[in-house]
């Protein structure tokens, strides 16, 4: 604790920030649409990271040869990456663990805030239980995705916890974005560059070793 204030809540996104599923999500896009003919590279994916879905499905849509509806490839989009999710083992990203128990050892709050639909959150429950949350915010749980604020607003209210006494911690100039827009402070460890600028932001290599001090030393006396 650093004077007078303590951090009470810690809100997590999850692809790419938590878990290293990127790459998940990547070779399912490359086979989809290598199923259109069509070459899918870094660059494609990393346009992307964050959603919402319905921006990546006017992606896609733009690069394959055949009419196809958005109904169609949303369909195909869920069919292709879940798949990839049965199959694939997930893994924590570095440092992320540690800091998701500490921070339920010190009794703060913590919430997953994703992009991704609940289908795609049960995937990951099936090899990663994450009943350790105390509020899970699917894409699906609101009316406009990342990177509206929606999801961290509905967060916050989900934990009864205040922005200003919270952090959030996201990979992506979508989630960012979301985060900010939430009034919150953002720690950024991220899959792809970050174009974003706020004093609210700071930008990490990884979560490795960063722990519960290190968070409310930054948030309060930076």
């Amino acid at each position: 604790m650093h004077g007078n204030f303590r951090l009470k809540s810690i809100l997590f996104d999850m692809d790419g920030t938590l878990f290293a599923t990127e790459e998940i999500w990547y070779q399912s896009e490359v086979k989809l649409m290598w199923s259109f003919g069509v070459d899918w590279n870094r660059a494609d994916h990393a346009y992307c990271v964050g959603g919402p879905i319905s921006r990546v499905t006017k992606y896609m849509i733009e690069k394959i040869p055949e009419p196809i509806t958005p109904e169609e490839l949303y369909r195909l989009e869920m069919e292709y990456i879940e798949q990839e999710f049965a199959e694939s083992p997930i893994k924590w990203q570095a440092g992320a663990l540690e800091l998701v128990e500490e921070a339920k050892k010190e009794s703060l709050a913590i919430a997953l805030v994703t992009a991704s639909n609940r289908h795609l959150v049960n995937l990951v429950n099936a090899q990663i239980n994450l009943d350790i949350f105390d509020a899970i915010v699917c894409g699906d749980d609101v009316s406009a995705p990342k990177p509206n604020p929606e999801a961290y607003q509905l967060a916050l209210k989900k934990l009864n916890v205040k922005a200003e006494e919270s952090i959030a911690i996201e990979d992506s100039n979508s989630g960012v974005k979301s985060a900010l827009g939430a009034g919150l402070h953002v720690l950024c460890p991220p899959s792809h560059t970050i174009t974003v600028e706020d004093p609210r932001l700071r930008i990490i290599a990884s979560l490795s070793g960063t722990t519960i001090a290190d968070l409310e030393y930054w948030r309060w006396n930076k």
